[in-house]
């Protein structure tokens, strides 16, 4: 099955979905799925992600808050997710593009913002997270942590 949209772009209506199991949030036009059968750590999300054909979310930033709220709304309190970036000892660096993640981006979570290589990013889905700080989904831990994967669809 399909989950299908209608989007308008350039006076153009196109029709758009995921297949069952996927979701696009508002603002992507991106489908993205979550593995919750067992926690894994940053690496091994990729990994699974890999394995399923897709890739590790790398959510733009105009979409990370609205995939936050989904995430909550179908999933429920699902702890947090991995994101694909990793510090590089300097910087937070998405893997996919090699693009730094600014310390100045109004997403990071207050105080979190480790960039050692062994510190990987992720998408906080607690609603006391959303409460506190609507606008700030991002966090960065230990990439040995345990999260759940959340991957999407390779865009060719």
């Amino acid at each position: 099955g399909f989950d299908d949209r209608t989007i308008t772009s350039a006076g153009v209506r196109a029709q758009i979905g995921c297949h069952e199991g996927f979701f696009m949030s508002k603002g992507s036009k991106e489908c993205f799925k979550i593995f919750m059968d067992l926690p894994r750590s940053w690496y091994d999300s990729k990994k699974k992600c890999k394995a399923e054909g897709l890739l590790t979310a790398m959510p733009s930033d105009a979409v990370a808050v609205s995939l936050r709220k989904d995430l909550l709304e179908k999933y429920g309190e699902v702890c947090n997710v991995w994101l694909d970036a990793r510090g590089n000892g300097s910087k937070m660096v998405w893997q996919h593009d090699r693009t730094e993640l600014r310390d100045n981006n109004s997403l990071w979570w207050p105080g979190s913002r480790g960039v050692t290589i062994s510190h990987c990013l992720f998408l906080a889905v607690w609603e006391t997270d959303r409460n506190r700080h609507p606008r700030r989904p991002y966090g960065s831990n230990s990439c040995s942590n345990s999260f759940y994967t959340l991957c999407k669809v390779r865009m060719e």
